[in-house]
């Protein structure tokens, strides 16, 4: 086949209408030979793009497929981490108000540092707020009155906002008190049955801290 004739075959596979009576009738008989068009003459990989999607071409929008539906679940998941850590600063920074807002820096601190001890430790739940809402250890969330900030004052407010810059210092591990590993805690106006069962620590502000 001569050179004509090989770019007839290709314009006839790939923009068949321009092959017809006008383009015949635009050329001279002679020069066009008479052509049967056979798929052999097209290469493999020609044909395979022609009549649909290379093998290689499905085979990389399948991994596009994957790989999309894998960055959705890790979409998914950081979603819902950064959930789970609002729902755990929420839950130190309640802890930290209601338990300390009347005391300085060191007694907020002591009191984010019992709820990470706690947290850590195999005879609490796993979780900030397991251990925050855990039956009757806490007494502002089992006193039956409404728990929800007092921000009616600027002494309120600004002990709301320390107690969430402690809380968010707790869950990335940047807290430092002088409680050690203190898991229990009480108010010094009180003297409960459990006390003398726990080794005494320290007394930060009125609340004196034991460990097991």
């Amino acid at each position: 086949m001569n050179k004509l004739g090989t770019m007839l075959v290709g314009l006839g596979f790939l923009y068949p209408s321009f092959v017809g009576s006008s383009l015949n009738e635009s050329l001279e008989v002679e020069m066009v030979p008479q052509i049967t068009i056979q798929k052999e003459y097209v290469p493999t990989s020609e044909a395979s793009y022609l009549e649909g999607a290379s093998p290689t071409l499905e085979q990389d929008i399948k991994n596009e497929k994957k790989a999309m539906i894998a960055l959705d679940k890790i979409r998914m998941t950081i979603v819902r981490l950064m959930a789970q850590y609002d729902e755990e600063l929420h839950c130190m920074q309640l802890n930290i108000y209601w338990e300390a807002r009347n005391q300085d820096l060191a007694g907020k601190t002591a009191i984010a540092a019992v709820t990470l001890n706690r947290v850590k430790s195999k005879r609490f739940p796993d979780s900030v707020c397991g251990v925050v809402y855990q039956s009757h250890q806490f007494s502002w969330y089992w006193d039956g009155l409404i728990d929800r900030p007092s921000l009616d004052n600027r002494f309120e407010v600004e002990a709301w906002k320390e107690s969430k810059r402690i809380a968010t210092l707790a869950l990335n591990n940047k807290l430092k008190s002088e409680v050690g590993n203190a898991t229990h805690y009480h108010h010094t106006d009180i003297n409960p049955w459990w006390s003398a069962k726990l080794v005494r620590l320290v007394t930060i502000e009125d609340h004196i801290f034991y460990n097991l």
